[in-house]
């Protein structure tokens, strides 16, 4: 089983952390530059340089931690990056007092970067303290460009300094139009990081939610395709009789193309191709609905434009996205070579004639299926014989388009075909592949392209059959074993299949005297040869009885401690391809099947 469970968690949790890890990675790299100019401020600018050297120093070394943990680490803990966040704001307010200029927008950064984080409530924090932190150097509440001797600087100081920081009487001395409005811009700036950062969190969920919708819907298009595929026929026969070979390269990760082939009975065959129109998962859907309904349809005994009807009737009642599928239906008589056809809307077959030019197999076509209940369907026949060949396709192999934009078309399909000669099903289809390759020169096809080809070797004989009755004993068993020998032998058994049947026969009369007759009685043996099947049918008089039923013995105990009976019956399904059982006309029938 295909498991298209996707964990969302796991998604987003990966995408944040990636982003996380390369937001961090700006941040470090700011934060060093920042300490590189702090340092050259330490030797150019000596009024200054106790307080820088005192916050400098630590943001130096706090750009090794958050280096050494994107080293080793793909995550870092929350207090690891408001740390780092406090002081790059102390970092600029350095800079910009000592150089004595207005960086306001550098403490825009702050904010900017945490954004890009996609945690909120930490966009929040940064912009307040980003704001605080530019409200004190753009009103010079502190000024650090007098410095401050290090034996000096105590908590007594600092609480000093803060306090004059926040002492907004003299504010309206300090302030300008220009520094209000850049404030405001800084405040505004801040604003729109907030918003990134909520917005850009949503969009990341929604992102993880895209992932596991396409990782899901990938899962079940390669379910649909693998069941799609287990559909299409892979078992091709090729026989002294006729062989059959098919393929189909979708336009699409599963395509609306089918094909089939599948015995009706011993001696008929039914080929099938069709085209749903569309592509992708529901066009798959319908299509295997579609297939399914004919080949139930053909192995229920309906004729071909029967099959079709029944089946139109159904898909129309069961369309709801107005699908609709044009399909041709063939079943040939192997002892006659006659084939009977339908075509539903769908491309005329190529015919080619023993040792002439290949022709299409024109005639009047009904009206494709799925779109009108009570459209009529008819049933054309023609005769085959043997070296004829026959060669169904969609139009996908002539809609293939060239880089010039031409159609392979038709008439290149019969060149093709025409210049073949004698070749087997499966070198016609690789032919018209090569063909329609050659053509398009490898360009990708936008439609589905689907060929199947049919050759007729020889004629099946007829099937042959034969009665004779027995009255049966102990006595007369070796006559009749000699007779069952004998007509398969005349039916072109090999010696291996004759001894199987013998020892088939031979279980199936000995529980025929023992449970119908007490004194032997009278049996009547049916042979009966269908192509390359033999079939042996047994009928007796007596009391109703069906061997079938008998408990299958469990052949792994040892002899003493198996029940009685049932052996026989499971040797016999042991060596038959098919065994089967009626009670008709007061008579007890089996009949044993093998192919040869």
């Amino acid at each position: 089983m295909i498991d298209t469970r996707v964990n969302l968690h796991d998604h987003t949790k990966e995408m944040l952390d990636g982003n996380e890890l390369r937001i961090n990675l700006i941040v470090t790299i700011i934060l060093i530059v920042i300490d590189v100019s702090l340092l050259i401020q330490v030797f150019t600018n000596t009024a200054a340089a106790n307080v820088t050297v005192f916050c400098g120093v630590p943001a130096i070394l706090l750009s090794l931690v958050i280096v050494l943990n994107l080293v080793f680490s793909r995550h870092l803990h929350h207090w690891v990056k408001n740390v780092n966040m406090i002081v790059m704001l102390i970092s600029f307010m350095l800079v910009g007092e000592i150089n004595h200029s207005e960086f306001f927008m550098l403490f825009i950064l702050p904010s900017f970067l945490s954004s890009f984080y996609y945690y909120p409530k930490y966009t929040v924090i940064s912009s307040a303290a980003s704001l605080v932190t530019l409200w004190v150097v753009m009103f010079n509440r502190v000024d650090f460009s007098h410095g401050t001797q290090m034996e000096d600087f105590d908590l007594q100081n600092l609480f000093s300094i803060l306090s004059k920081a926040f002492d907004f009487s003299t504010v309206s001395e300090l302030a300008s139009v220009g520094r209000i409005c850049m404030f405001v811009f800084a405040a505004a700036m801040m604003s729109i990081a907030i918003y990134m950062s909520f917005s850009g969190r949503i969009f990341y969920y929604r992102q993880a939610m895209l992932l596991n919708d396409n990782a899901a819907s990938k899962a079940e298009l390669i379910m649909a395709r693998s069941i799609q595929d287990g559909a299409m026929s892979h078992d091709f026969p090729d026989n002294e009789f006729y062989s059959v070979y098919g393929d189909m390269v979708t336009a699409s990760k599963v395509g609306g193309d089918f094909y089939d082939q599948f015995m009706v009975d011993d001696t008929h065959l039914a080929l099938v191709v069709g085209d749903v129109s569309g592509h992708g998962m529901a066009a798959a859907m319908f299509m295997m609905l579609s297939m399914t309904l004919i080949k139930v349809n053909v192995q229920s005994g309906y004729s071909c434009d029967k099959a079709i009807s029944r089946t139109n009737k159904y898909l129309v009642s069961a369309n709801p996205q107005k699908f609709f599928v044009t399909c041709w239906l063939g079943i040939i008589d192997l002892t006659t070579g006659e084939l009977c056809y339908t075509n539903a809307g769908h491309n005329y077959p190529v015919l080619l004639r023993k040792e002439q030019r290949a022709e299409f197999l024109k005639s009047k076509t009904d009206f494709v299926l799925g779109r009108r209940r009570l459209a009529p369907y008819s049933e054309k026949h023609i005769k085959l014989n043997e070296g004829d060949r026959l060669v169904l396709y969609t139009d996908g192999v002539t809609e293939a388009v060239s880089r010039q934009d031409e159609f392979f078309g038709d008439e290149r399909l019969l060149e093709a075909l025409s210049a073949c000669g004698s070749e087997s099903a499966q070198r016609l289809v690789y032919l018209i592949w090569k063909a329609v390759d050659t053509f398009s020169k490898d360009r990708v096809p936008s439609d589905d392209i689907t060929i199947e080809a049919f050759d007729l070797k020889k004629l099946m004989s007829q099937p042959q059959y034969e009665t004779k009755n027995f009255f049966l004993t102990m006595e007369s068993f070796d006559s009749v074993q000699e007779y069952i020998s004998g007509r398969c032998k005349e039916y072109g058994c090999s010696t291996d299949v004759v001894y199987n049947i013998l020892a088939a026969s031979s279980e199936i009369l000995a529980n025929i005297e023992s449970y119908a007759y007490e004194d032997g009685g009278e049996i009547e043996i049916m042979t009966i040869s269908r192509g390359r099947r033999v079939c042996i049918v047994f009928k007796d008089s007596g009391e109703p009885f069906d061997p079938l039923l008998a408990k299958k013995p469990d052949v792994t105990l040892p002899l003493e401690q198996r029940s009685p009976g049932g052996l026989g019956i499971h040797i016999v399904c042991k060596l038959m391809d098919s065994v089967s059982y009626r009670y008709e006309n007061g008579q007890n029938v089996l009949t044993i099947e093998k192919d040869f």
